[in-house]
């Protein structure tokens, strides 16, 4: 079962209704999983900060309960098309945005469609 736990400062009454279920419908269409096994969470906290600059911003981790195949979608195929619908809905600038993968290597995590290489996410 996927789960997407998105943390951000963007304020509750910002986020558009219906934006938990059109980001459900999503995921499961790119990680070919049915809708049912789909968490979204959004975990909103004003004081979360990214690069000293409170401007929205927000960090996502893409996790499994238990097993789904990401095998045949790679990250950077996910943060195409999961990145953009994120960014749109919730008011962010690409830049502003990570997304981090369960059981990857950190060169498999991304921000602004590019992978981290190096040591600490140094692209």
């Amino acid at each position: 079962m996927p789960v997407l736990t998105i943390k951000t400062n963007v304020e509750a009454s910002k986020i558009p209704e219906g934006f938990k279920e059109e980001t459900v419908a999503l995921l499961s269409e790119i990680l070919k999983e049915a809708q049912e096994g789909v968490f979204v969470i959004v975990d909103f906290n004003p004081d979360t900060t990214f690069g000293g600059e409170h401007n929205p911003c927000a960090l996502c981790a893409l996790e499994s309960v238990g097993m789904f195949q990401t095998s045949h979608v790679p990250p950077e195929e996910i943060e195409r098309v999961l990145g953009p619908h994120l960014c749109s809905k919730l008011g962010l600038e690409m830049d502003r945005m990570s997304i981090l993968y369960n059981g990857r290597l950190l060169e498999s995590n991304g921000k602004n469609n590019h992978k981290f290489s190096g040591n600490f996410g140094v692209s």
